[in-house]
């Protein structure tokens, strides 16, 4: 059990407005607020930011197995983050692709949200896992 607030000592910007606590060692004390970082899968800037028309295209979704995505206009990709729905992130690609073809048939059934970072911007999209 941890008592924890969104005020000084503990980090303040893990207050609900997309970051969270994230214990920085295992083998820490978790009832002191030292030994907790904040972390953040979703910037502020990005929440609820589309992409521009017919740039990005992410497809099944639901998925089966595979996840195909793909950016237009001579963009590349230069990170792809996978996270569930805890905030854990649960897959991680590196690649300077502007498409790709995931193999997702290890992850549960759920939801995740996939981070798609450009040499401009960031993405994020929610993706069901049959």
């Amino acid at each position: 059990f941890v008592d924890y607030d969104d005020k000084s000592p503990w980090p303040e910007e893990a207050d609900g407005n997309g970051s969270f606590l994230e214990l920085r060692d295992l083998d820490l004390d978790n009832s002191l607020p030292s030994s907790w970082t904040i972390e953040t899968i979703l910037s502020s800037a990005a929440i609820g930011e589309d992409p521009p028309k017919d740039f990005l295209s992410i497809y099944p979704n639901p998925i089966d197995t595979y996840l195909n995505i793909r950016i237009a206009n001579g963009a590349r990709f230069q990170k792809l983050a996978l996270w569930d729905v805890n905030g854990r992130q649960v897959e991680s690609y590196q690649t300077d692709k502007s498409s790709i073809e995931l193999n997702l048939e290890t992850l549960e059934s759920g939801i995740y949200f996939i981070e798609i970072a450009t040499e401009n911007r960031t993405f994020y999209k929610k993706l069901i896992r049959k």
